[in-house]
């Protein structure tokens, strides 16, 4: 049952986080891969 829980919760987060990316995918990807070329 832990499982189950476990994989709801995760489903229930990448639902969650789907539709954000997908909302304005331009702006948050390229601010998470950018930090660590800007670094460089």
């Amino acid at each position: 049952m832990l499982i189950q829980q476990e994989l709801g919760k995760l489903s229930l987060s990448i639902n969650v986080a789907t539709p954000q990316q997908v909302t304005s995918p331009p702006q948050p990807n390229p601010v998470s891969d950018s930090p660590t070329e800007v670094a460089n």
